[in-house]
């Protein structure tokens, strides 16, 4: 009779009942032993001919290349997070693993998704998978993972490293918008009303009589500031109560502005000046 051996960390609970589920389902007889802190599921196929002994080869690792690509992967990368990164809530935990499956299926170069990827990191995980089998009788998921799949295990650590990064930024970016939010707040409005018009290189400032701002109530921009900035710094010292924008909100300056002044922001739907 064939025999082939999957064994996991006993914590891993999940995998040992998603793996059984899915051997089972090929039709193998299943076996379950505890050693230590590992438990291992025996898999047979009646008969002892080299076809079968490849066909239980080949169940197996279906299964297990199934398993590790896509009901495992949401844990394998909640590992490598725990085990890299430090000081995160279980929210902006379960936020990272996500974003990282999502990284997962983008294309590197066009960082549009491609399903594609996911089929090929399968294959892979196959493959391996049976020639590992091939020369023994067992294996050891997680040590398989680290040792046998350095790319997919690489490719993984790479996406929660990215993940990770973006949430930073992100938080980064927050902690700045509330920032100029309290900056905002104490500073006496200067106008009624502004505004902002795009002129490519700079932006025009106009107050609610649609006459452009005097010289003084601006600040002179330092050598080598963007505009975007120089506007946000003026925006922020006139702090008025309403601002009127005559470009498009997708743009990242009008995005900024928005969460910064929040309510007091509005999009002009065309006008005069808008032309």
């Amino acid at each position: 009779m064939a025999t082939l051996a999957i064994g996991t960390a006993i914590e891993n609970q999940s995998a040992t009942e998603q793996l059984a589920h899915c051997l089972k389902t090929g039709g193998l007889e299943i076996e379950l032993a505890n050693l230590g802190q590992w438990i291992f599921l025996g898999c047979k196929l009646a008969g002892g001919e080299l076809v079968e002994s490849n066909l239980l080869r080949s169940f197996v690792a279906d299964a297990v290349a199934e398993l590790l690509v896509n009901q495992q992967q949401k844990e394998l990368a909640t590992k490598i997070l725990r085990h890299h990164y430090r000081g995160f809530t279980p929210s902006e935990r379960e936020s990272i693993i996500n974003r990282s499956i999502e990284i997962l299926n983008l294309d590197p170069e066009t960082g549009e998704e491609d399903t594609r990827r996911q089929r090929q990191r399968r294959n892979l995980v196959y493959a391996r998978l049976m020639e590992c089998l091939a020369g023994r009788p067992q294996i050891v998921l997680e040590g398989f993972v680290r040792f046998r799949l350095k790319e997919y295990y690489r490719e993984l650590k790479l996406a929660v490293d990215l993940a990770v990064e973006e949430h930073t930024q992100d938080q980064e970016y927050q902690d700045f918008i509330s920032l100029l939010r309290s900056f905002v707040e104490i500073q006496p409005p200067q106008f009624q009303l502004i505004h902002v018009i795009d002129q490519g290189n700079e932006y025009l400032l106009l107050d609610e009589l649609e006459a452009e701002l005097a010289p003084e109530f601006l600040e002179e921009p330092l050598p080598g500031m963007e505009p975007e900035d120089s506007l946000l710094s003026n925006l922020i010292t006139l702090a008025p109560q309403a601002i009127v924008l005559h470009f498009s909100a997708k743009k990242e300056i009008g995005q900024t502005i928005i969460q910064v002044f929040e309510e007091h922001v509005s999009i002009c739907q065309g006008c005069n000046l808008c032309r």
